[in-house]
């Protein structure tokens, strides 16, 4: 009986290693990952539920501020980030699942009439909003760009730019044309850089749990589900 009972012990574990719980965290960034009448949802909030349930990895998905957002991903091994892009800085930190997106990252503005940088070193004068830990902020600081206004989130640096406080900000390139909806002046100002963009998760992850995750995410890219999505929250436009 006591070996019966270790029996179903140890088949349990097993089957708990095979089928993991894990926590994906985001940062409220539209169209990306966002809530709306309770409910959340986004390009990619669409792909991560699509992906976990082919790949038969429970989980949860919470939208946090992005710096902590991206240290839990660090410090906790049952947590992915996502959204995150792959940069050289990033790469050895986490396993990665890949790509949610590929997009180019701009500098933006409302228009008001006056001449929008035409340089980098035109652009290092002007106020631009980034937020804390996220990548933009890393690439910009990395080029010299110290007159950097820094948020928490997104929508607060968006506020900012609507309320002048900010001269331009960094957006996807797949993103503009959709957030013009709300911000009609908005406008490119100038690339930055192209990234890719994935989910990010702790390096304690089972590697088998991110191969299952990244077959799952090629078949959705191979059957044109990927693009369907991007497309119905308006971020076709890049590709």
């Amino acid at each position: 009986m006591k070996r019966l009972a270790v029996f179903f012990l140890l088949l349990m574990a097993a089957k708990a290693e095979a089928n993991p719980r894990l926590t994906f965290v985001t940062q409220e960034y539209y169209p990306l990952a966002f809530t709306r009448d309770g409910h959340m949802q986004g390009s990619m909030v669409d792909q991560i539920r699509i992906i976990t349930h082919e790949a038969g990895v429970a989980g949860s998905i919470e939208i946090i501020p992005w710096a902590r957002a991206y240290s839990l991903a660090l410090a906790e091994d049952d947590h992915c980030v996502f959204g995150a892009a792959h940069t050289p800085k990033r790469d050895a930190l986490f396993k990665w699942v890949e790509p949610l997106d590929e997009d180019i990252a701009s500098l933006v503005r409302l228009s008001d009439g006056a001449p929008a940088p035409t340089s980098p070193e035109d652009a290092k004068t002007r106020r631009i909003g980034v937020q804390r830990g996220d990548f933009a902020s890393e690439i910009l600081a990395a080029e010299n760009f110290t007159n950097l206004d820094v948020s928490t989130d997104f929508e607060t640096t968006l506020r900012k730019l609507d309320n002048g406080r900010i001269d331009m900000t960094v957006m996807a390139d797949g993103m503009i044309e959709n957030a013009r909806k709300q911000r009609p002046k908005l406008e490119k100002v100038m690339p930055i850089v192209r990234s890719t963009f994935g989910m990010a998760c702790n390096k304690a992850v089972d590697d088998e749990v991110i191969a299952r995750l990244n077959t799952a995410l090629g078949r959705l890219i191979a059957d044109g589900r990927q693009n369907q999505i991007l497309d119905r929250y308006g971020m076709g436009n890049a590709r």
